[in-house]
């Protein structure tokens, strides 16, 4: 994939999205 790639960079802002939020959910959500 290219760094350049519109869904590549779609891609990484989910996983960044949803990295905030495990991080802002309780433990017991795990």
């Amino acid at each position: 994939l290219k760094l350049n790639n519109p869904l590549y960079e779609k891609y990484l802002a989910e996983q960044l999205t949803k990295r905030v939020s495990d991080a802002n959910a309780p433990p017991s959500a795990f």
